[in-house]
């Protein structure tokens, strides 16, 4: 390393690259003194400093984008939020009606599921003791007709919680 066209000597309280505070102590060495810039023994110790200096400003700005673009992020996901939670609370009557109608349907079909069983098991036990009888579920039964009319209600409310979602979509687009 150069300074002012000279080597710089063995005492590095005089080394400008120490006065600059870019010597740090891995660079330093007591075989070598003052510091150990092989790839850097042809270059002055000035343009050293200012090459330091711009990398050290490029890191900053890269530092300072990054910082940007994580808050920028930050405040698109907080709107994001924002909107699924209002969307969420547009539509929560038809949301929970569905909750209430889905979970008619699954108790309806249960009880048709055991109706099911149970005339299985009694026609089982006929067959085994030789009685003829049969027993069946009737096909259209009353429970068949209220989940059927059950999803319909549910299709329709579907169709309206779309529809109220485009309507505030498209409010958003106007404000």
């Amino acid at each position: 390393m150069l300074y002012n066209g000279e080597p710089i000597g063995e005492d590095c309280d005089t080394c400008p690259i120490r006065e600059a505070e870019l010597c740090y102590p891995s660079m330093c060495y007591d075989t070598e003194p003052p510091c150990s810039f092989s790839e850097y023994d042809n270059i002055e110790a000035q343009d050293y400093i200012k090459e330091c200096r711009e990398a050290e400003r490029r890191r900053e700005a890269w530092e300072d984008k990054q910082i940007k673009s994580a808050k920028l992020k930050a405040e698109k996901n907080a709107i994001a939020n924002k909107r699924r939670k209002e969307a969420k609370w547009h539509v929560y009557k038809e949301t929970e009606e569905i909750k209430r109608l889905n979970k008619r349907i699954d108790a309806n079909e249960k009880l048709l599921s055991l109706a099911d069983s149970l005339a299985t098991a009694i026609n089982i036990t006929n067959e085994m003791f030789g009685y003829s009888e049969r027993k069946q579920i009737v096909p259209n039964s009353q429970l068949q007709t209220e989940i059927d009319t059950y999803r319909k209600r549910i299709q329709e409310l579907e169709s309206i919680k779309k529809e109220k979602l485009n309507a505030l979509r498209r409010n958003r687009k106007r404000s």
